[in-house]
């Protein structure tokens, strides 16, 4: 019933469509009726195998309550459950720390409040320029650059071969097409050099850019002025103009390569608008007037870069969202253990605790008393699972080329957070047992 319940949570979070038909799915069935019986089998199988070999002397003088064997393995079982449980907390602490590293992360260009318009299809690249020329005159667009694509989009590869290397030497590189304003709109900065500008006419044909990525590994360092000439056929290349910032034009589990910026001269499929913060609902309007205007029924279809930017790393946030979800039922799994163990125990004292109050001890003390008692698995938990958090937590950041450290932050947090879920399941308990009256556990003695 839960499973059917949070079916279209999962769903949502997960972009799926998974659904549950126990009637026509016989292996799901099956599977259900197999585990049932195997957690039914092995749940039981240690107390009966125990329990039988009593002898009816000894289960009569309830010896067995007060063995150590049981206590041992109810104990452990309890440090086990709240060390996962501890483990996955801390896990997701990192988690969630690597997301907004991500989502805050200064990706070298400015993706806020830019709007992305494709244009696919011969007709609607012929009315671009018609389309740019009513962009421009709406007040609340600030700029407008196009390029055949943006970053995050991914970009197309080209061989090349740089100024004094070998001939044989061909180099693969990133190439993004762009024009005199894409850079400007989307806020990439300029190293070295200069962008592409109207005043130079041989930069529509013979000028290109490149990373401070491609710089370094080309141990330049005066770039502006070289050469690269595509492949061995080009005898005359191109000369760079400039040298760009470093910016993520893939997703931060990959590294920053080399990128040449070349100029559209063949023209541009997308558009980077970049509108006025505070005004988006009357630009989007006005927009897709002028859209209309120009591209009469042509569906007016658009993406904004922000978003596009949290889609490309929608798995990683999904991640984050169920890791807290199981966080949750971990914690309610681990207290679940613990108020069980905190019932037995305190049960099992009811005579030590009667004879303490007896002896003038205070409820406030034996609460205490018993407490600490629990705190102390809970300890033993945090340091078995602190350990495993930091080396899988180190692994799964591996998978990030650019990536947040690891500080106490989340482990003191899954510690605290342990230590507070301890303390709330057992303190009920405790102070049942304090509050008790000593003469019902001590009257037959």
């Amino acid at each position: 019933i839960l499973a059917e319940l949070g079916l279209p949570m999962l769903n949502t979070l997960a972009g799926k469509s998974l659904n549950i038909n126990l009637l026509h799915d016989a292996v799901l069935l099956g599977g259900i009726a197999v585990l049932v019986l195997t957690m039914g089998v092995a749940a039981g199988f240690y107390p009966a195998l125990v329990m039988s070999g009593f002898r009816p002397l000894q289960v009569l003088k309830g010896s067995y309550s007060r063995s150590r064997h049981g206590t041992v393995l109810r104990r452990a079982l309890v440090v086990f459950q709240f060390s996962l449980a501890v483990a996955i907390i801390a896990g997701t602490m990192i988690v969630q720390s690597q997301i907004q590293y991500i989502l805050h992360r200064d990706m070298g260009y400015d993706r806020s409040h830019v709007l992305l318009l494709d244009f696919n299809g011969q007709h609607l690249g012929q009315g671009q320029a018609a389309f740019r020329e009513r962009l421009a005159s709406i007040p609340e667009v600030v700029r407008i650059g196009g390029a055949t694509s943006v970053p995050g989009r991914g970009f197309g590869r080209n061989s090349i071969r740089p100024e004094g290397v070998p001939d044989e030497d061909i180099w693969i590189w990133s190439v993004m097409n762009v024009d005199y304003d894409l850079l400007p709109a989307l806020g990439i900065e300029i190293a070295q050099g200069r962008n592409f500008s109207r005043e130079y006419g041989a930069d529509s044909t013979g000028s290109v850019l490149i990373n401070q990525t491609a710089a370094d590994l080309l141990g330049w360092e005066e770039p502006v002025g070289k050469r690269i000439y595509y492949g061995d056929s080009d005898s005359v290349g191109v000369e760079v103009i400039g040298v760009t910032e470093d910016f993520n034009f893939a997703s931060v589990h990959e590294k920053i390569e080399p990128i040449l910026v070349s100029f559209a001269n063949k023209g541009t499929s997308t558009l980077s608008i970049r509108l006025e913060e505070g005004h988006i609902p009357a630009a989007m309007e006005k927009i897709e007037t002028a859209w209309n205007e120009v591209y009469e029924g042509y569906p007016f279809e658009y993406a904004f870069m922000d978003e596009e930017f949290e889609e490309q790393y929608r798995a990683d946030l999904t991640f984050g969202t169920l890791s807290a979800w199981f966080s949750g039922l971990a914690i309610v799994v681990a207290g679940l253990g613990l108020l069980g163990l905190a019932s037995y125990s305190t049960e099992q004292r009811r005579k030590e605790i009667g004879v303490r109050k007896v002896l003038g001890a205070s409820m406030g003390s034996i609460t205490w008393m018993l407490i600490v008692d629990f705190l102390r698995w809970v300890a033993i938990a945090n340091v078995i699972a602190l350990p495993v958090a930091w080396y899988v937590g180190r692994m799964w950041l591996q998978g990030f080329e650019y990536r947040t450290s690891i500080t106490a932050a989340p482990f003191l947090q899954a510690l605290l957070v342990s230590l507070a879920i301890a303390v709330l399941t057992v303190l009920w308990q405790s102070l049942r047992a304090a509050q008790s009256n000593p003469v019902d556990s001590l009257k037959y003695e």
